[in-house]
């Protein structure tokens, strides 16, 4: 999505995340949510977006340092960046 906008969506942070997407912007559930959350935190990623239903499995691995959010929607996942400074520049029209 960063390449897709000339704002700065992740405000620098190293940010991760996972989950299926529907047309309509729906975050559906997903597997491996362990190993996911055990990579990206190995990778050194500050903020991981994750399903509603993967969050518990994800906070329960992602150590002190990986923040761990529950979206269901990809307006929840933009709020949550926006929260920490990302910043989304809206097209001209």
């Amino acid at each position: 999505m960063q390449k897709l906008d000339r704002g700065n969506l992740t405000n620098g942070m190293q940010v991760a995340a996972t989950g299926t997407m529907s047309v309509t912007g729906q975050i559906g559930a997903i597997g491996g949510i362990q190993q996911k959350t055990v990579a990206v935190r190995s990778a050194g990623a500050s903020i991981f977006l994750v399903p509603q239903a993967n969050y518990a499995t994800a906070e329960k691995y992602a150590g002190s340092k990986l923040k761990v959010f529950a979206v269901s929607t990809i307006s929840q996942a933009l709020k949550v960046l926006e929260r920490f400074g990302g910043r989304i520049e809206k097209p001209a029209g």
